[in-house]
């Protein structure tokens, strides 16, 4: 299982010279599309390990059933 966590202060945050920098709605927008774009990508990977993982397992009993022959 993986388990992540996200946060953001709604305040903004500090620059490197500690001057506080505003967030924007366009700033969480922005995090939203990369966040969801990256849930996408995990999922197509997620997909293919799966579909490797059976072909495997098929190919596994092919040899299995090949030997009890």
């Amino acid at each position: 299982m993986n388990c992540f966590t996200l946060e953001s202060s709604f305040q903004g945050f500090f620059d490197k010279n500690r001057e506080t920098k505003d967030f924007y709605h366009s700033h969480f927008f922005e995090v939203g599309d990369i966040l969801a774009n990256s849930f996408l990508e995990y999922l197509i990977m997620k997909e293919e390990d799966e579909r490797k993982e059976q072909a495997r397992r098929e190919e596994i009993k092919k040899q299995k059933d090949k030997l009890k022959k």
